[in-house]
């Protein structure tokens, strides 16, 4: 592949990563929102979404190092 090529497929890739941080970041958001508002209450359910909560959190980071990779390999290009 010539370097115009694979800087226009990493592009396209980094523009997915960066479509699915902003889905994931408005999930996190909302769900610890409710976590918080149930926990207040002494609901399990809160509890819950807290773990919920951590596990997106966790994808969120996944997704903020992939495409932190993505822009060093285009900044190498």
């Amino acid at each position: 592949m010539q370097t115009k090529e694979k800087i226009d497929k990493l592009s396209k890739i980094a523009d997915i990563v960066n479509k699915k941080l902003i889905v994931l970041l408005a999930i996190d958001g909302g769900v610890g929102a409710y976590s918080i508002k149930f926990i207040e209450q002494n609901n399990y359910f809160g509890y819950m979404l807290g773990i919920i909560f951590i596990v997106v959190s966790m994808g969120i980071a996944y997704n903020y190092n992939e495409l932190n990779n993505l822009k060093r390999n285009i900044e190498e290009l």
